[in-house]
Order: structure tokens, then sequence, then C-alpha cells
């Protein structure tokens, strides 16, 4: 999919991840593609600020959602961590971000079927 000299890489629990493209935000979260640094496979990744420890168990219990309920028409967690942030002297109060890691499906939400 072309040099990744300039994209942003992600690595998460030692897999590597190049980022392709924004696919949405919200709130206090947003989706990127991402592709596999070794094998370019594409996957979505939900990357979740977090600006309290309320933040971070809230994002995780999604995760934990995600992890328990097994059923066809509910997306499979591939992998998650949780990033400290390390700019701590930052005048925002942005304290970690939670990277969840899920198939791509290839459908964007705002395209028409």
């Amino acid at each position: 999919m072309g040099c990744a000299c300039a994209k942003e890489v992600l690595e998460i629990n030692g897999k590597k991840y190049i980022v392709r493209q924004r696919l949405g935000e919200g709130g206090f979260s947003y989706v990127d593609l991402l592709e596999d640094y070794i094998n370019h496979t594409l996957y979505a990744v939900k990357r979740v600020t977090v600006h309290s420890k309320e933040d971070e168990v809230k994002a995780l219990n999604e995760v934990e959602f995600y992890r328990r309920v097994l059923h066809p028409n509910v997306i499979k967690c591939v992998d998650c961590v949780v990033k400290n942030d390390e700019n701590t002297d930052d005048d925002d109060d942005v304290l970690a971000e939670v990277l969840i890691l899920l198939p791509y499906y290839g459908v964007n939400v705002d395209d028409k079927f």
C-alpha cells in the first residue's frame, strides 16, 4: 500500500501497524484504518482519549464487552493496549489513550447502502 516513511506507526503489544487514514471520530474517540506492518492485513483501531481513571475503566469495560459477547452481530476485539501520555507537562488533561484493535470490514458508517 505504499511507503510508510511519513505515516504514523502504532505499536500494540509488540506488533507494528501503519496508520492509513481516519475513518471517523466522536466526542472522546476516533477510529483509524491500520495496516499490519508485516502481513499488510487491514484493521480498524478505536483510539479512546483518557482524561481520568474513570475514563480508562470505561474504555477497558468496553474491551471486556467485546471479548465476552460472542455473537455474529457483535464485532470482536483483536487486541488492546493502554498508552500513557508521555507529554505529562502539556497543558492538556490527557492521561492516556486506550487503543482497541478491531477487524476492518471495508464499510464506512458514512457509506450509503
